[in-house]
C-alpha cells in the first residue's frame, strides 16, 4: 500500500478497533467513522489522523502518539528487558515480543497469508512475507 488513505481503509476493514462498528461504540471518529466505547480510545485514535505526537523521549527526542509507546522505546536506551521467557530465560523489552517468542516453543503460527497459505508466529513476520513474496506479484497483475 503506497498511499496513506489505502492504509487507513485497510485498517478499518481488516483490523477494526475494539468497539468499532458495533452497538457499543458511542464515540465516533469524525475523520473515518470508526466508533469506540470509550472517549479516551477515540482521543488516541484521532492522533493517527492528525499526526500529532505529544510524547517525546527525553534521551533522543523521538516523538510518539502514545505514552506507552514512548516508555517501551526508552527501554532501548536503558537496556531494561522486563519480560522473561520461563522456558529459556530470554528477555524482551515489550510484552508483545515475548508473546511472539513463546510461539517458537509451542509451534503456534496463528497468522496465515491469504495469498499462499503460509503461516507465521507473529503479525510482523506475516507483513514482511506479504511485502517480500507478494508485492511484485501484485504489481505484475495490475493493468498498466
Amino acid at each position: 500500500m503506497k498511499r496513506r488513505q489505502d492504509l487507513s481503509a485497510h485498517r478499518r476493514s481488516e483490523h477494526p478497533a475494539p468497539g468499532a462498528g458495533g452497538s457499543g461504540g458511542r464515540y465516533e471518529c469524525s475523520f473515518c467513522g470508526v466508533t469506540f466505547a470509550q472517549r479516551g480510545h477515540l482521543s488516541k485514535h484521532r492522533l493517527t489522523h492528525t499526526g500529532e505526537r505529544p510524547y517525546a523521549c527525553h534521551i533522543c527526542q523521538r516523538r510518539f502518539t502514545q505514552k506507552t509507546h514512548m516508555v517501551e522505546h526508552i527501554r532501548i536506551h536503558t537496556g531494561e528487558r522486563p519480560y522473561r521467557c520461563e522456558e529459556c530465560q530470554a528477555t524482551f523489552t515489550q510484552k508483545t515480543h515475548l508473546v511472539g517468542h513463546l510461539r517458537t516453543h509451542t509451534g503456534e503460527r496463528p497468522f496465515k497469508c491469504s495469498e499462499c497459505g503460509k503461516a507465521f508466529s507473529t503479525s510482523s513476520s506475516l507483513s514482511r512475507h506479504r511485502f517480500v513474496a507478494h508485492s511484485n506479484q501484485r504489481a505484475e497483475e495490475e493493468p498498466k
